[in-house]
Formats: structure tokens, C-alpha cells, sequence
């Protein structure tokens, strides 16, 4: 089990949300493939993804990278529980702390990462909304997180 608080709070205010227009995706709007291949080696594929619009017109998306049963990437968006990231760090960071997560300086409004076992997380809240990517695999290594920081940061721009 290797779940962030987090990415549980975020899935299940996703399926708490009143209904949304979704529509599956050909591509990563987030993160190119060629990007995604810097993190799972080379061969990835973008397996599959969605793009929801709900209220207010957010527009939230999940997508699914991997090479064959190798390592896999999920990129995904969605609001946060808070209305701004302050108020998001003021309710997650006791939970932050207990999980051993890293506080990741210079992402978004605020941002923690943790590479435990075959997974390595990187959450990133800007505003209300949280950009998570989670980088599947047996033979994480730390420099694995540097390349997870900076896909990171190629999809904040994107946001």
C-alpha cells in the first residue's frame, strides 16, 4: 500500500463530484510521451487517459504511461478539498509529516514528494487544484524523484 493521503482524498472527492462531461484522451495534454520515457526508460506507451470538465469549467485528467511490465506513470488533476493551497498545507501537513513525505520547495503553492519500495509520488497543489504523478517500478533509485520533480514541473506549465 503506498497511496498518499493525498491521492485517496483526491479519488474520493472525485467520486463524491456532481456528474462531469468526460471524454477520453489520444495523448497526455499534461506530459508528452517523450517526457514520460525519462522516467520509465525507453518503449513507453501512453496506455490510456480522460479529460473531465466539471463545474466552473475545471478541467481535471488522469493518464496512464508504461513499458510492457515494467515501470508505469500516472499523471493525473483534480481539486483539492481546500479552496486555496494555503489552506490545503494548513489541513495536509500533519498528515505530511507522519507519512515521511519531503516537502518539495519551488513547485506549485506547495508540494511534497516520498520514493518508498517500487513508488515514487510527487504532489503539487496550486490553488485548489493538485497535480499528482506517481512513478511505478522495482528498482526506484533517489535520481528517479529528480526526474519526477522536473516532469512535475513541465505539467504545472501546462495547468
Amino acid at each position: 500500500m503506498h497511496a498518499t493521503v493525498a491521492t485517496t482524498v483526491l479519488l474520493a472527492f472525485a467520486a463524491a463530484a456532481p456528474a462531469q462531461q468526460s471524454r477520453p484522451l489520444e495523448s497526455c495534454p499534461l506530459l508528452a510521451t517523450t517526457d514520460a520515457a525519462t522516467l520509465t526508460g525507453p518503449g513507453v506507451e501512453f496506455y490510456s487517459g480522460r479529460e473531465a470538465t466539471g463545474q466552473g469549467g475545471l478541467k481535471t485528467y488522469l493518464c496512464f504511461f508504461g513499458v510492457g511490465q515494467g515501470r508505469s506513470l500516472t499523471v493525473k488533476t483534480g481539486p483539492s478539498l481546500a479552496k486555496t493551497a494555503a489552506e490545503y498545507q494548513k489541513m495536509y501537513e500533519p498528515l505530511r509529516r507522519m507519512s515521511n513525505e519531503q516537502v518539495e520547495p519551488g513547485l506549485g503553492e506547495y508540494a511534497y514528494s516520498k520514493l518508498e519500495g517500487g513508488a515514487a509520488d510527487m504532489n503539487v497543489v496550486k490553488g485548489a487544484l493538485i497535480l499528482s504523478l506517481e512513478l511505478k517500478g522495482d528498482d526506484l533509485k533517489p535520481a528517479d524523484l529528480d526526474k519526477l520533480r522536473a516532469a512535475a514541473k513541465k505539467a504545472l506549465a501546462k495547468l
